[in-house]
């Protein structure tokens, strides 16, 4: 609220401020540790225990949008099999010599239409092999798979350590794994630098 006041009433969309976000990330880092610096230096963080908790972000995605190996073979597969079942009718068409245009317009736009999405899922196969992730997501690149309670959902692991005399967020890591413990040695670094 304090700098909505400063920026006379100036009111960012998220966009923005996740722009700004992820355009200074590095800065942003730097900033956080000089407070938690400042913070110790003036007595403000007690500096002897810290709590440490994470939870699952869900990203802002379509299922449509995140993209597996195993389905995107299924979809070459079955796309790749519509469309040698239209090739093998427009073969017919041929043979049947009846006068039939072979070259029926709605015919024509369901083949390039198949070529066009199967071309597509081929692209998304080969980023997502490069890549070496398990999934591929269109919309959140950085996004993971995560699995909380046996469910699984697309998203980050926030990580989040607490001092315990003040209450002040001493550290702070949005993860890329799935894994709640993993994370937990290298935020009790964070928390002691």
């Amino acid at each position: 609220m304090e700098v909505i006041g400063l920026c006379q009433d100036a009111r960012p969309s998220y966009k923005t401020i996740a722009d700004f976000r992820k355009n200074n990330l590095s800065a942003l880092q730097n900033v956080q540790l000089v407070f938690v610096q400042v913070g110790r230096e003036l007595s403000r963080v007690g500096g002897c225990r810290v709590a440490i908790d994470g939870r699952f972000i869900k990203a802002s995605y379509h299922r449509s949008s995140v993209h597996v190996k195993r389905k995107l073979a299924r979809e070459r597969s079955r796309l790749e099999a519509r469309i040698k079942a239209n090739l093998e009718e427009m073969d017919e068409v041929d043979a049947r010599d009846t006068g039939e245009s072979d070259t029926d317009p709605e015919r024509a736009a369901r083949m390039v239409s198949l070529v066009a999405r199967r071309d597509q899922a081929r692209a998304l196969q080969e980023r997502l092999e490069a890549s070496g992730a398990s999934h591929l997501s269109e919309v959140n690149t950085d996004a993971c798979h995560v699995y909380k309670s046996g469910t699984s959902m697309v998203g980050y692991s926030d990580q989040i350590a607490v001092d315990d005399k003040t209450s002040m967020i001493v550290a702070v890591d949005l993860m890329q794994d799935g894994n709640d413990r993993k994370p937990l040695e290298p935020m009790i670094s964070k928390a002691w630098m």
